[in-house]
């Protein structure tokens, strides 16, 4: 079984080949969570792994450590997988481990794989949290946080994993007692630093490697808070974090460094900082150009809060509003923020949503000016509260831009069990009222309430002239003809303007094409869908499917 496990993790490692991780993670998805949890059941029960005494038990040790490597590998690589892994309630298995052994991590563990299976729990558990912040307050709920409190006293590895890992679970005070031990503070940025200036970005310790985008994927949960920022400004991580802004960087770290940037900017006084630092500010210019939609986006989001908000509220005259609801939400959280906009339309309200992730520069500029009109014009601002919410740069922008505008904001939670601290906190705290829309039944209960906390607000007038977006003409050449933007014009028709970024390089020709697939091939371009263009919901992809049935050839 040790050969065939080794073989497995070494093709599932991401190290070697992330393609092929990515393949053996989607062929295991469905068969092994439910293994693995067999497998430990049985190892537990019938072997010593805390304390391992005999040959067999020492086996028995590598057997687990193997075999929560490849859960640790390819849950970095599938949110399925991670999916799957909650349902088989092997998240609760993982801390349970954790928790037992916390002992031998204080006693200095000496065992090799009794280091190797503690941290394959602590990076199974690192990607569970990381992939789905749902995921947040159950693994709270277990104690989690201050079991890492202990791991925080373990050796490098041990105590950066924890550092990690607590960045995405900690409340705002909690975050407070971490931030404010400067030994904490000035690991994380060290490490970060080290791996920004090491070779592809990546800080090698024993057995292990942490790249630079994960660690400063850390340090943005932490500054979510605000009580953070100043903290972690002051250790340096502007100097660091421009250096992931350059040309030779790759798309995950410049968009993590001009979000860190976005965070940041949010507090006053290191807004300053930034402005002052000409190469931040410069970095961001020029990445707003940048081919990679997500790039942009985070760019122009940075700039937007680091220059062009305040210019925005002194320059621009008060738009009185023309008679809408606009809803601000977290794309996770499409689902239901789209069942609220359906259940507030029924109930004779006019509502701004905005569904389209443009994949153009002249669509993304003006996809951003028309989400600023809408807060502008809107009679009120709906907030579609969850932790992916509190933790979005974008969505706290609309939320503050609105505040600033003095629109009135309502709350709602669209999360079982969402953590209302931090600046979210305080802006609730201003509501009254909060409205449970966790899922379909909670939604349906509790619109009638909504519905008589927005009283007349919203039920004026016609949205047309303000959702500029929306109002863009679909292609009238024939669909051979058409250009990328014409595609983009298409799928905003269609309803569909969220899978722009998926479609960024296809023209008519190539839609043409896939209806061609679909009428010879329908397995093979549904997997297409899935595999290469990464459409995930079965909705999307009916509509889809159905948009392009009605093209005209």
């Amino acid at each position: 079984m040790k050969s065939l496990l080794m073989t497995l993790s070494n093709l599932s490692d991401p190290e070697n080949i992330p393609k092929r991780a990515e393949q053996v993670a989607e062929f295991l998805v469905d068969r092994y969570p439910t293994l693995y949890e067999k497998i430990a059941r049985h190892l537990h029960q019938n072997y010593n792994l805390l304390q391992p005494t005999s040959m067999k038990d020492r086996d028995a040790l590598e057997v687990a450590y193997r075999i929560t490597r490849v859960l640790w590998i390819t849950s970095g690589v599938s949110a399925d997988m991670c999916r799957e892994i909650n349902k088989a309630s092997i998240t609760h298995r993982v801390i349970d481990e954790l928790n037992d052994l916390k002992d031998s991590v204080l006693a200095g563990k000496s065992d090799h794989f009794m280091v190797l299976y503690t941290r394959s729990l602590l990076g199974t558990l690192l990607n569970v949290i990381r992939r789905s912040l749902a995921n947040r307050q159950p693994i709270r709920d277990r104690g989690t946080v201050e079991l890492l409190q202990v791991y925080l006293q373990g050796d490098v590895t041990d105590k950066c994993y924890a550092l990690i890992i607590l960045a995405y679970l900690v409340d705002e005070k909690e975050n407070e007692k971490i931030t404010a031990v400067t030994d904490n503070v000035n690991f994380l940025t060290s490490l970060f630093q080290s791996a920004v200036e090491s070779k592809n970005h990546k800080l090698r310790t024993v057995n292990f490697t942490f790249n630079a985008v994960e660690l400063a994927r850390a340090i943005f949960m932490f500054i979510v808070y605000d009580t953070a920022k100043k903290i972690f400004a002051d250790q340096g991580l502007l100097s660091s974090t421009v250096k992931l802004l350059q040309r030779d960087c790759n798309e995950s770290e410049q968009v993590i460094a001009a979000s860190i940037l976005w965070s940041l900017a949010f507090d006053y006084d290191v807004r300053k900082k930034i402005l002052k630092r000409k190469d931040c500010v410069k970095a961001l210019k020029r990445l707003r150009n940048s081919p990679s939609i997500q790039v942009r986006k985070a760019c122009i989001g940075a700039l937007w809060e680091i220059i062009d908000k305040d210019r925005n509220l002194e320059s621009s005259p008060s738009t009185a509003p023309t008679g809408h609801l606009m809803i601000s939400y977290q794309s996770e959280d499409e689902e239901l923020a789209l069942e609220l906009t359906d259940g507030l339309k029924v109930s004779g309200y006019n509502v701004w949503i905005d569904v389209k992730e443009m994949a153009i520069d002249s669509s993304l500029k003006l996809a951003n000016n028309a989400i600023q009109e809408a807060i502008k014009s809107a009679d009120a601002v709906i907030l579609c509260a969850s932790t992916s919410y509190m933790c979005s740069t974008k969505c706290r922008s609309e939320a503050e831009f609105s505040r600033e505008l003095e629109k009135d904001i309502i709350v709602t939670t669209v999360q079982s069990k969402v953590l209302m601290d931090g600046w979210l906190g305080k802006l609730a705290g201003d509501n009254s009222r909060i409205f449970d829309l966790s899922d379909t039944n909670k939604l349906e209960e509790n619109l009638p309430s909504l519905v008589e906390e927005v009283g007349k607000r919203g039920k004026q007038q016609d949205t047309s002239k303000i959702d500029a977006v929306d109002s863009l003409p679909a292609p009238d050449a024939p669909v051979e003809s058409w250009e990328k933007e014409d595609v983009a014009k298409w799928l905003r028709k269609e309803n569909l303007g969220h899978l722009i970024d998926k479609f960024e390089k296809y023209n008519g020709k190539e839609l043409l094409a896939l209806l061609k697939m679909l009428e010879r091939a329908p397995s093979f371009f549904y997997d297409s869908m899935k595999n290469d263009l990464g459409i995930q919901k079965t909705h999307d992809i009916a509509l889809f499917t159905n948009a392009l049935e009605k093209l005209d050839r």
